[in-house]
């Protein structure tokens, strides 16, 4: 705060404000889907199409592993397939394209080169440094800036523009739109002093650049 107040002195400093953290945190979640759709899972993505389809899942008892089925509630979705009627973004490989709408993805970064992903990282940024941390858990190279040790970028980038209609994985509600990388948060260890916890963790200082840049279509 002292420092906060110092750059607040200075007449040619608009505004000042300290560097808060934002903290994303991995859920717990029991191992699935199992055992139906192999490698489609559009069916359990509920939130895109809810037929009242049945999930399967292997929930952990005391009495050892069992499988549990829920169903849905019919039409709690977005109508993605209705959507995608109308339409179904714009397919590109050119980044500097003007018909190229991009969705710009702030998060722990991505793998682009997962199969949900392979071609739609238009734009990879890294914001938080190749190396970050106190303990340095989060190393991307130089070939893969944004990279994502996490897991939480690479979840979200898919569910917004993966690779959909292919038989693989997920659906991306984006279907062909493609995405803007943003690695705003990195990998580490955090303590309550009792416990330890892998988060990550969100500079606001580099949100606040992703955002400018995405805005102003500055890429690296």
């Amino acid at each position: 705060l002292e420092k906060v107040a110092e750059y607040k002195r200075n007449p040619n400093v608009l505004y000042a404000d300290p560097d808060y953290y934002r903290v994303l945190v991995m859920p717990t979640e029991e191992p699935g889907p199992t055992p139906a759709g192999q490698a489609n899972y559009f069916q359990e993505q509920w939130y895109l199409h809810n037929t009242g389809q049945s999930h399967t899942r292997v929930e952990q008892t005391l009495l050892g592993p069992v499988l549990s089925t829920t169903r849905g509630t019919a039409g709690a979705d977005i109508d993605a397939p209705e959507g995608w009627e109308l339409s179904q973004g714009v397919l590109t490989t050119d980044p500097t394209a003007e018909d190229t709408p991009k969705v710009a993805v702030l998060d722990s970064g991505a793998d682009c080169g997962a199969r949900e992903l392979q071609g739609k990282c238009l734009e990879q940024t890294n914001l938080v440094g190749l190396n970050p941390g106190v303990f340095e858990l989060d190393p991307c190279t130089p070939a893969a800036p944004p990279c994502d040790n996490f897991g939480h970028g690479t979840f979200v980038a898919s569910e917004v523009g993966a690779n959909t209609n292919n038989s693989e994985g997920i659906a991306g509600g984006g279907w062909n739109t493609s995405l803007g990388i943003f690695k705003v948060c990195y990998q580490e260890v955090v303590s309550d002093g009792v416990n330890t916890f892998l988060v990550g963790l969100c500079p606001l200082s580099a949100s606040a650049e992703a955002i400018t840049l995405a805005a102003t279509e500055q890429r690296d």
